[in-house]
């Protein structure tokens, strides 16, 4: 690799680290992790048949969406 193409190579990577860091966030997030309760009580219901002991390190989890909702007033002098 040429010192050229190593220098685009690394101005590409630069660009793309620093854009990266200007990303904006969701501030009104709608979707939120919490713990598959199905699926942990299927797999303890499971294990309790065969004498197994189940400690959940990390328990799975899933997406759930979060509905919001926003109420705008409005107010007009006249």
């Amino acid at each position: 690799m040429s010192i050229r193409h190593f220098r685009v190579a690394a101005a590409v990577v630069a660009v793309a680290g620093l854009t990266a860091g200007c990303a904006t966030t969701d501030l009104a997030q709608t979707k939120t992790r919490e713990i598959n309760s199905e699926h942990v009580s299927g797999v303890e219901r499971a294990a309790s048949r065969t004498g197994v002991r189940i400690v959940w390190i990390n328990p799975p989890t899933r997406v759930r969406e979060r509905t919001l909702e926003f109420s705008v007033e409005t107010t007009v002098e006249r």
